[in-house]
């Protein structure tokens, strides 16, 4: 009912201490760490992002989460699959499945914030011909209709 009259929700999960341990303990193992390209970071990471973000592997529901961070990521596949059910009646709209997961982290220190920084790759006519950022960003804008985020 809150997502219907109030357009969001906020519902508590708690994994355990053990699992959110072990989150903290597998971003520190993260790699493939950036930022977004300045004119579209808004719609991934909001207005005035810090620190940095990197994409997770696909969650698999039938495979074995590992990790903390593979377990908090399938809390978020499972509620998905839950508002895939409910979704076209409630709010006039089919779900069909979700993007990967996205993890946030500090930066560690100002020589990573500036190698991330360094690595941000800037919007230029050679990136939307070749690459076609701005046709993916805009599909992805145009088609989301719902976010979760796990703190």
């Amino acid at each position: 009912d809150k997502l219907v009259t109030k357009g969001f929700c906020i519902v508590q999960c708690y994994l355990g201490e053990a699992a959110h341990k072990g989150a903290s303990e597998a971003v520190k193992g993260v790699n493939g760490w950036k930022r977004f390209v300045e004119e579209f970071e808004p719609a991934y990471l909001g207005k005035g992002a810090q620190g940095k973000a990197a994409w997770l592997e696909s969650d698999l529901p039938d495979s074995e989460a590992g990790s903390g961070l593979e377990l908090c990521d399938r809390l978020l596949t499972e509620t998905s699959l839950a508002l895939e059910l409910v979704s076209q009646a409630m709010f006039g709209f089919g779900t069909i499945g979700r993007t990967d997961g996205l993890v946030r982290a500090p930066f560690d220190g100002m020589a990573d914030e500036e190698q991330v920084m360094q690595e941000r790759v800037a919007l230029d006519d050679v990136e939307v011909q070749v690459k076609g950022r701005v046709e993916e960003h805009l599909k992805f804008v145009q088609q989301r209709r719902s976010g979760m985020v796990y703190f």
